[in-house]
């Protein structure tokens, strides 16, 4: 566990060459020990590694792999990771009609909030994103702040405001966006974070610009 987390620090400095080696002395300990979840976790990373890396055959393997290991075992998470991670394929690879549907059937409400669903927020922005749907990706990002928007849990803040940014700036609000920027910046600067930029690809260059 401690070499998945190695792992996720290295993605998100860029250093994909030295995530790539914790990824393989966690593969190492997980094969050694037949983990399933850990087995499950490294595919689960390779996915998002090959993604980074624009190997998208890479990606759908390890995906492959990673649903038949966590069919293995029922944790809560499997399903999250699971969704996530084929979601995030089929973006990849522009299977904007598979994202799409699977975006459809998601409902979601700040009603009836339940805080193990804030991944499935974000993921249902970036699939709009995908689709140019920006004002309405701005709109969910906004109607869900109070709950996203949380300093405690730091990771889907960081990503909640990325997304706000992209979305804000290509809807026309552009005023309302440069002073999250501002904000964003100011957080992930002193850490180094880069992924959190370069996986929102071009919009997110354009918005930076």
């Amino acid at each position: 566990y401690l070499l998945a987390s190695l792992f996720d620090i290295s993605y998100a400095w860029n250093r994909l060459e030295e995530g790539a080696d914790w990824l393989q002395g966690l593969q190492r300990f997980a094969q050694d020990w037949q983990q399933v979840e850990l087995l499950a976790m490294g595919e689960r990373a390779v996915t998002r590694l090959a993604l980074a890396q624009g190997d998208l055959d890479t990606a759908q393997k390890a995906l492959r792999k990673a649903e038949a290991l966590f069919a293995q075992e029922e944790f809560v998470s499997n399903a999250r990771w699971v969704i996530e991670t084929r979601v995030q394929v089929w973006l990849a690879s522009g299977n904007l009609a598979e994202a799409s549907a699977w975006a459809a059937q998601t409902m979601l409400s700040p009603q009836n909030w339940d805080p193990l669903r804030k991944w499935e927020v974000l993921l249902l922005v970036r699939v709009l994103l995908a689709e140019q749907q920006y004002a309405r990706a701005a709109e969910t990002l906004e109607r869900f702040r109070e709950h996203l928007d949380q300093p405690a849990d730091i990771e889907k803040t960081l990503e909640w405001m990325a997304l706000s940014v992209v979305a804000l700036h290509h809807s026309g609000k552009r005023a309302q966006a440069m002073p999250l920027a501002a904000r964003l910046l100011a957080l992930t600067e002193p850490e180094g974070y880069l992924r959190l930029y370069l996986d929102r690809g071009e919009p997110m260059r354009q918005a930076l610009s």
